[in-house]
């Protein structure tokens, strides 16, 4: 089995985590295209409304695991067309659901280590996906 290895970021390289509200409705729609039959995670107007009303908000908000698991929608949606763009949205939310994994057990924490794991999967990672399906899956069993 070959596992392509994540790569590193440059140094000096910026991490932009920009949230256009044009680009983000063509990255939900993509995530939805390229998720289809694979994962059910969402309800697709819901998703496409609670993205669009959070990238339209102005305000800095806290980091918490709506927020991770928006930045790991529009990773998958953007794969195909901006790999980079794509890692940092990943490594983004992905920090963000390991700070917070403990203080926060819910439905967004097992939707947010599920869409890591797919967009391990996409990015010929199973090793690394199959560890944070086997997460999402303990998650979802424990009691709140």
């Amino acid at each position: 089995m070959i596992e392509v290895a994540r790569p590193e970021p440059l140094v000096g390289q910026t991490r932009s985590i920009s949230r256009d509200g044009t680009d983000v409705k063509a990255l939900v729609e993509e995530y939805c295209v390229v998720t289809s039959g694979l994962v059910d995670l969402f309800d697709r107007g819901d998703l496409i409304k609670e993205i669009d009303d959070w990238s339209s908000s102005m305000t800095i908000q806290p980091k918490d695991i709506g927020q991770a698991v928006f930045y790991l929608v529009l990773a998958i949606g953007s794969q195909e067309r901006n790999e980079a763009q794509a890692e940092t949205w990943f490594t983004d939310g992905q920090d963000v659901l390991m700070k917070n994994m403990c203080n926060s057990m819910n439905v967004a924490t097992v939707q947010g280590f599920t869409l890591v794991a797919v967009y391990m999967l996409r990015a010929f990672q199973p090793n690394g996906a199959y560890l944070y399906f086997c997460k999402s899956s303990l998650l979802s069993r424990c009691p709140n």
